[in-house]
């Protein structure tokens, strides 16, 4: 029973650090994107600021995977906190509660200096939810079979 208060407390924390991401207006947003790219650029000493339309699509794709990497752990936390022993419901459920939380993080973004609220973007947080949920079932049913295996070769 702790273990679902933990979980439901880390569900929380976790919605309320995508509410704070969401609610930094505009320029500080591409602030934090830039700074990224930023870091992407100097480990693999590219020359990023040369061309614009690199720069753009650089920080297209670290906005989106933010997106995409918030939304997976909020699903595998949602999976988590209700797990049951029927995994399709339970993926359901997660995969659903992720993406209303996305359509209220949208809405909320709205009301944000310089963001706007974009049905795109829910449902990249919706891609990013069903691929953290497939990659969390994938490893948990590898383990199973690893113990399975392991339980087979001790007899």
């Amino acid at each position: 029973m702790k273990k679902k208060y933990v979980l439901g407390i880390l569900c929380i924390l976790w919605m309320i650090f995508i509410f704070y991401m969401s609610a930094q207006v505009a320029d500080d947003s591409q602030a934090m994107s830039d700074e990224v790219i930023y870091f992407i650029s100097s480990l693999f000493h590219l020359k990023l600021e040369v061309s614009m339309k690199i720069w753009n699509t650089m920080s297209f794709i670290v906005r989106k995977g933010a997106h995409m990497s918030e939304y997976a752990v909020l699903a595998i936390l949602y999976f988590l906190y209700g797990k049951e022993k029927n995994w399709k419901r339970t993926w359901l459920y997660a995969l659903l509660g992720a993406i209303l939380y996305a359509c209220t993080d949208e809405l909320h973004q709205v009301f944000v200096v310089g963001r706007s609220g974009e049905i795109r973007d829910v449902c990249v947080d919706a891609f990013g939810a069903c691929i953290g949920l497939g990659i969390f079932i994938f490893i948990q049913k590898m383990i199973i079979r690893r113990k399975k295996c392991k339980i087979r070769n001790e007899r």
